[in-house]
């Protein structure tokens, strides 16, 4: 398979703009936000997209991410 460099590249600065994103979001609320009793652990560790990107939702867009914990 051919490599495609700049493709390669913008999502490569999609993911460091996320990463940020979530760790400011974290720092801001550390707490799981689904809230589901008798499974949440309480402390945030991933991000759920609300909306796919499939569907138009962005992975860097903190509206789009909810931030859940790892029961």
């Amino acid at each position: 398979m051919r490599s495609r460099p700049h493709v390669q590249a913008r999502r490569t600065a999609l993911k460091l703009s996320r990463r940020l994103m979530l760790g400011e979001l974290a720092h801001q609320n550390p707490y799981c936000q689904a809230r589901i009793s008798n499974v949440c652990t309480g402390v945030a560790q991933d991000g759920h997209e609300l909306l796919r990107r499939s569907a138009g939702g962005r992975i860097d867009d903190s509206v789009n991410v909810l931030l859940v914990c790892r029961p």
